[in-house]
């Protein structure tokens, strides 16, 4: 049986993420405001400006992508409490996907959220045990995500 997610050390290696997404797209907006805790709970984290363009955006870094060839796109975030995962339930415009350590896609939520019944009946589901609880979600090859990106850019170390 797999060991439960450890939401604080994920939590840690997602804040990593973040701080190097934020720096990177520095070079095209004026500014990046973190989101306020109303909007986090809306599955906002970031919105980027630049002059009157404002872009509400949701973060996520996957450190296995890279080896897997595959993303998990959330589908169920709490199992008991019947909550739908960020796939469903992000207000954000756009998905900002790291594929650590290299690689982002830039996908339309609205996209996104169009494919998923296909994606449902395609895609492996998995489960991710808490303590008391599971998370749920697909997963997607990377191929996919590159098909649906609006861009797709490199981090240069």
């Amino acid at each position: 049986m797999k060991a439960p997610y450890n939401f604080k050390s994920q939590l840690r290696l997602g804040q990593d993420g973040e701080e190097i997404l934020d720096n990177f797209f520095y070079q095209w907006y004026s500014e990046i405001r973190f989101a306020s805790a109303s909007e986090e709970n809306r599955g906002i984290d970031r919105i980027f400006f630049n002059g009157q363009d404002r872009k509400t955006v949701q973060y996520k870094t996957d450190f296995r992508a890279k080896e897997t060839g595959n993303a998990y796109v959330e589908t169920i975030s709490r199992s008991d409490k019947v909550v739908g995962g960020w796939a469903y339930t992000s207000e954000a415009q756009w998905l900002i996907y790291f594929v650590y350590p290299s690689e982002i896609y830039c996908i339309s939520m609205d996209r996104l959220r169009k494919d998923l019944p296909r994606l449902e009946r395609i895609c492996r589901t998995v489960t991710v045990p808490n303590q008391g609880y599971f998370g749920a979600g697909l997963i997607v090859p990377l191929e996919f995500l590159r098909g649906i990106s609006k861009a797709i850019l490199e981090v240069k170390k």
